[in-house]
């Protein structure tokens, strides 16, 4: 497996030396160093080894956090010492493209949000590749150099996404041996399509000792859990379900069950068993997540107010229970309120969902209060046309035409651009 040295370039002017062209990127240029990662995505990342970063070394492990609709995503990166870039500790493994070709490690720079986007399996795999992609046939920009070959001005918020490429689609530039220019053909893309979320499936999970339970370590339940939320998002329930199970035992029977690995791992048990409809599954496992959460991070923790969040809605979704859902939703707001302040978005949607379950059960004005400190909140914070700001506007007047308030009802319907009529209340 072959790779060159060479400076980044993954979707900018093709000039040697630049990276993405995003928020927090500017130029990188080449440094004297030797690699450190290639070998190791070259080798022993096949063989499920997982690269530890020695005390002292150029790299360190890191988490970055990635929340997606109820999920709770660590993804394991390595963090560059001297430029901060977050290398992904697994990688795009496009070999299926050319099977039996020669390999190529490379890697394409981008920022934090194209790392995110990329990483969304809630759209097909190749969709996920066309987000690194550009023009017609697609093509992907990398570089065989690592962050530790490259000095930067300021790199913050940048991300490498590793990527396991046969060598006959990928064409050195000219005059920059180490920028490659990444082709892919129709056929390439619908071998890699057949795997489909697959292809992310972390090599750790296919260790032989991974099928004996005695022998499993400590990372295989954080893999384990890891893929289980990425199946969950590409629409495998019943696949993920599974994972997520066997991920949230196991960590919880190998590092206890108040380890902050455990309660995450359950607080995505409950999402899944939400999807599969399993009401009564999820609200139990978002309750322990938020019992245990309560007693080692505390109630004001943005996991805390993440997990009470989600307990209120599972129990909103019960009419009979709507006090219940009110009563929690009252909790999870003094959370979120402590957390990050009482002026944040964050709060603003707690109150939204709170008032929602208000209008239902009849408390207009009350509902109608919550709305209106939304509403404040959501338009200093995110702007007047933020969908945010036009829903609180939109159920403000129903509630407005519900009570007969005809010249609020006009007041508030002036105030949303392009629509001039009122729609049910929604959540």
């Amino acid at each position: 497996m072959g790779a060159a040295n060479g400076a980044s370039n993954s979707g900018g002017d093709g000039s040697a030396g630049r990276a993405s062209r995003g928020r927090g990127l500017t130029v990188l240029q080449p440094s004297p160093a030797g690699p450190a990662l290639s070998a190791y995505f070259a080798g022993p990342y096949l063989q499920g080894e997982v690269h530890d970063p020695q005390q002292g070394a150029e790299y360190t492990a890191a988490v970055e956090e990635i929340i997606e609709h109820s999920l709770e995503r660590h993804v394991t990166v390595f963090e560059h010492r001297a430029t901060g870039i977050r290398v992904w500790a697994e990688a795009l493994d496009l070999r299926s493209a050319r099977p039996g070709c020669r390999t190529e490690v490379l890697y394409h720079y981008t920022t934090r949000e194209g790392f995110s986007t990329f990483l969304d399996h809630r759209q097909p795999v190749q969709e996920a590749l066309k987000s690194l992609c550009y023009g017609e046939p697609l093509s992907m920009r990398a570089s065989s150099r690592e962050p530790n070959q490259l000095r930067s001005i300021h790199t913050h918020g940048a991300f490498s996404i590793p990527v396991l490429v046969p060598a006959s689609c990928c064409e050195q530039a000219p005059d920059e041996p180490e920028n490659y220019l990444l082709s892919f053909s129709v056929g390439d893309l619908q071998r890699v399509a057949m795997l489909g979320w697959t292809c992310l499936r972390p090599k750790l999970l296919d260790r032989p000792w991974a099928q004996k339970p005695g022998e499993l370590r400590e990372g295989y339940w954080h893999c384990l859990g890891e893929f289980g939320a990425g199946l969950l998002l590409a629409g495998h329930t019943p696949h993920a379900l599974q994972a997520c199970q066997q991920a949230a035992r196991g960590s919880a029977s190998q590092l206890g069950a108040l380890h902050a690995d455990s309660l995450r791992l359950r607080h995505n048990l409950a999402a899944a068993s939400l999807v599969v409809g399993a009401a009564a599954d999820a609200e139990q496992n978002f309750k322990a997540a938020w019992e245990g959460r309560c007693r080692t991070l505390g109630r004001s923790h943005p996991a805390t107010a993440r997990s009470i969040t989600e307990l209120a809605n599972v129990v909103s979704g019960d009419a009979r229970r709507r006090k219940e859902a009110q009563a929690w939703y009252r909790k999870a707001l003094e959370a979120k309120q402590a957390c990050y302040g009482a002026s944040h978005p964050e709060a603003a949607s707690c109150m939204i969902a709170l008032a929602y379950s208000l209008w239902q059960d009849g408390s207009r004005d009350e509902a109608e209060d919550f709305y209106k400190r939304a509403l404040l909140i959501s338009e200093s914070t995110l702007g007047p046309e933020h969908e945010t700001t036009l829903h609180c506007l939109t159920n403000l007047a129903a509630i407005a035409k519900e009570l007969g308030r005809k010249g609020e009802l006009d007041r508030l319907l002036g105030r949303r651009p392009g629509e001039k009529c009122t729609k049910p209340i929604g959540r």
